[in-house]
């Protein structure tokens, strides 16, 4: 059973500079890629690559939040989303602001949300585009803009949440763990319930019997090690199952599953497991 009293939790903590920092990215993130996502869907014409404008759109607004909320030191997930929903409704906005101006020839520069209303009821009436050779309009066209805006909001929340969401932070020197050890590639092993119930009651029996992979094959388990090299304590432990697989294009997906993510451990179970697999182990950043 999952017990959250095992695994590292943020504090909860906000902070005084990290709704200023996130509300400061968050509104520059939005004015930029805002203006370069309305003048791109106003002058690229493919939907697919349009598709994934939009997604990169909304991601990037979410990726600044989260950046503002990693300086501002907020350790706080519910924040998170909550900025970053906000940022990605005012990137939305902006981004109609952008394409009207860019749609218009820069003849029309519609900022308030009265102006923008009245040129989408106008569009939803004569359409605005067409699609392989079909002219969505009135509740077609409207539910295509109400898609695109879910997309970009749901995105810019869902990744300013994710960017902070797994790292821990040490709450006795102030600062994010930054530095991990990673052991492996390792043997895989297919019962990761009974992985994680083990090492959940503190027993490393199936973890000490995993060897280093020679050579490496398409599944493995991977040890990442994490602790606050300051203090030397708030030590971590995540375990990943790694497998890539070919599909009939002959193209690789690598799928990474976390069997169990930022375990509490002693600092005696920290070097006991470094130590044994200290010729397969090296210090890597900690991914944000």
């Amino acid at each position: 059973m999952f017990d959250d009293d095992k695994y590292y939790r943020h504090s909860g903590v906000i902070g005084l500079t990290g709704p200023i920092n996130m509300t400061v990215f968050g509104t520059i993130a939005a004015l930029v890629l805002g203006t370069v996502y309305g003048y791109a869907i106003r002058y690229i014409p493919f939907i697919y690559i349009n598709l994934f404008i939009t997604l990169g759109f909304g991601a990037g607004v979410g990726y600044f939040v989260g950046l503002g909320a990693k300086i501002g030191k907020v350790r706080n997930t519910k924040a998170l989303l909550v900025f970053g929903f906000i940022f990605g409704c005012f990137a939305e906005y902006v981004g109609w602001v952008s394409w009207i101006f860019a749609t218009s020839e820069q003849q029309r520069l519609a900022l308030m949300p009265s102006e923008i209303f009245a040129v989408l009821q106008f569009l939803a009436e004569e359409g605005a585009w067409d699609i392989f050779g079909w002219t969505p309009k009135g509740l077609a066209l409207y539910s295509i803009w109400t898609i695109e805006a879910i997309m970009i909001i749901g995105m810019s929340a869902g990744v300013a949440w994710f960017k902070l969401t797994s790292i821990p932070f040490c709450e006795e020197c102030e600062k994010w763990i930054e530095e991990k050890h990673t052991i492996g590639p390792l043997d895989n092993i297919t019962n990761h319930d009974e992985l994680k119930e083990q090492l959940e009651r503190s027993d490393y029996t199936m973890l000490n019997s995993l060897k280093k992979q020679e050579p490496v094959s398409d599944a493995y388990l991977q040890i990442d090690l994490v602790h606050c090299p300051d203090c030397n304590q708030n030590h971590y432990l995540t375990v990943k199952s790694i497998v890539t697989t070919t599909d009939s294009d002959k193209k690789e997906k690598t799928d990474v599953d976390n069997i169990i993510e930022n375990l509490i451990i002693t600092p005696d179970q920290h070097n006991t497991i470094k130590e044994q697999y200290m010729h397969t182990t090296e210090t890597q950043p900690q991914v944000n």
